[in-house]
């Protein structure tokens, strides 16, 4: 294939999955930080402290996810009820929302992993339009740089080409569950409660570290 008709082909690609594309792009660099936030308040909730507000809030065992944020002294419970509850981990109380910036992280991860209507598939197939784009850029060849707006387009993407490669090819094999360390052995029997992997979790590690638990299927993702 010609150099002419790759770069046709790089055009029509970026067309079509440029909106959905600058979405996972801008939501997954706002999610980068929240790591680095919810670090900045280490030891501020206990494993105990933590496990009964699930039980108190969830008695039947119907969550299928917990966010916790103790930056923002809240605790989102998904499951429970159509809407997600959210807890003051203060006062043990319900709230009616989360703050600023905990909505912020929740309404990005979301649209990172669903966009706006379920529309899982769609995040998938514009990750693996960024790996098809990066790859047509190589077979490209190496770009005549010139301080114009194209040159530096080129300029940049070679010099951020391993980011732009790893980090979708990453977030692929996340979406496929596939790891380094190979498919967990199955397990016989139902799966384990939502607050029993909190308890798990929580037992090696810090609580306030904690992002979230989430169900998958049969299996629990942390």
């Amino acid at each position: 294939m010609s150099r002419q008709a790759l770069l046709k082909l790089h055009r029509w690609i970026t067309f079509v999955f440029a909106l959905p594309l600058a979405v996972v792009l801008v939501t997954g660099l706002i999610l980068s930080f929240e790591p680095m936030v919810a670090g900045t308040a280490p030891g501020t909730v206990t494993a105990a402290q933590l496990d009964a507000l699930i039980a108190r809030h969830d008695p039947d065992g119907k969550a299928r996810g917990v966010a916790l944020r103790p930056y923002d002294g809240s605790l989102m419970l998904s499951g429970v009820r159509a809407a997600p509850i959210a807890v003051d981990l203060a006062t043990g109380q319900e709230r009616p929302a989360v703050g600023s910036l905990a909505g912020l992280f929740g309404a990005s991860r979301g649209l990172h992993e669903h966009l706006v209507w379920d529309l899982g598939w769609l995040v998938t197939a514009s990750t693996i339009a960024m790996l098809v784009l990066a790859g047509l850029g190589i077979a490209m060849g190496w770009p005549r740089l010139t301080n114009t707006l194209n040159g530096w387009h080129k300029g940049m993407a070679w010099v951020t080409l391993p980011l732009v490669v790893l980090s979708p090819l990453t977030g692929l094999a996340l979406a496929f569950g596939i790891s380094f360390t190979g498919p967990p052995a199955a397990v016989a029997g139902p799966a384990v409660p939502l607050r029993e992997a909190v308890r798990m979790v929580t037992a090696a590690h810090d609580p306030s570290s904690l992002l979230w638990v989430r169900q998958r299927g049969r299996a629990l993702l942390a």
